[in-house]
């Protein structure tokens, strides 16, 4: 058995070999998995996809990890979660090509065969790049000075029903003039005022928008380009009748390509709590 080797934060692992303790996340008993049984059923699941890979890991919520796993045929993420639901509406969301989210590749359900654990469900999906400052700033300022998704729902937690979204309203709200008005008064008449500058802030955001990189050339190309992007997701959102939430920057990447790209920002409302998908069976 070959030893474990690392190249450019990443641990390289063949078939023979298991996960290297040290990249378990600290937050891994999320999914109530001892230390050890954690590393194997990673182990495993990431055998099922791959035969040799390297992975890092990338961080964690409150009910899953995620990890980028780099193959031979490219990288992506995989997150291992233990949200049914979240399965569920990634499930139905991938069928549809939209514009703007993420690309999920498959999405499983993890079985522990000695029925120790509790099903947890893998999520392999589009690996992005994190918004650099100028990029993080200008989604920001959009975000939080333009897009008044408040005005298509009631509910505080700004989630947005694509079924009642008129997307020609949506367009005639948010145009492109009304965005430059908006644009150029955050130019010329910035005020600081208790969130930030005294252009109101729809969501209240208290992001720290900076007029030095606002004002340059290469934010404002960014913000009609990332403009297109949202008003093309949006148009998708409410043509496959899917809801909308958390379009913050945590959510947002960009692919290869440098496009703007969401993750966990769009699901279906059609919950069915006895939906089927694939397995991967394990053994601890």
């Amino acid at each position: 058995m070959n030893n474990l080797h690392r190249y450019k934060n990443y641990i390289n692992v063949s078939k023979f070999e298991s996960i290297n303790s040290d990249l378990l996340p600290s937050k891994y008993n999320n999914l109530f998995y001892t230390k050890t049984d954690f590393l194997k059923m990673l182990d495993q699941v990431l055998y099922f996809y791959y035969d040799e890979y390297g992975i890092k890991f990338l961080g964690y919520g409150a009910e899953g990890n995620a990890f980028r796993v780099k193959s031979k045929d490219g990288t992506k993420v995989l997150k291992l979660t233990k949200r049914e639901d979240e399965a569920s509406e990634i499930t139905k969301v991938r069928k549809h090509h939209i514009s703007g989210l993420v690309d999920y590749y498959d999405v499983r359900q993890v079985i522990d065969i000695d029925d120790v654990y509790v099903t947890i469900y893998s999520i392999l999906m589009e690996k992005l790049d994190n918004l650099d400052y100028l990029e993080k700033t200008v989604w920001s300022f959009l975000r939080g000075y333009f897009f008044n998704l408040r005005e298509f729902s009631n509910k505080i937690n700004l989630v947005v029903d694509g079924t009642n979204i008129d997307y020609n309203k949506f367009l005639k709200t948010n145009n492109i003039e009304r965005l430059n008005n908006i644009y150029e008064k955050f130019r010329n008449h910035r005020k600081k005022s208790r969130f930030g500058f005294g252009v109101p802030q729809i969501n209240q955001i208290a992001d720290n928008i900076e007029l030095e990189l606002m004002i340059k050339d290469e934010a404002y190309k960014k913000m009609l380009e990332y403009y297109k992007t949202f008003c093309d997701l949006v148009n998708d959102a409410v043509k496959y009748k899917l809801k909308m939430r958390d379009f913050h920057t945590d959510n947002a990447g960009k692919d290869e390509n440098g496009n703007l790209k969401f993750y966990d920002v769009l699901y279906n409302d059609s919950y069915i709590r006895d939906f089927k998908l694939k397995s991967i069976k394990i053994t601890l």
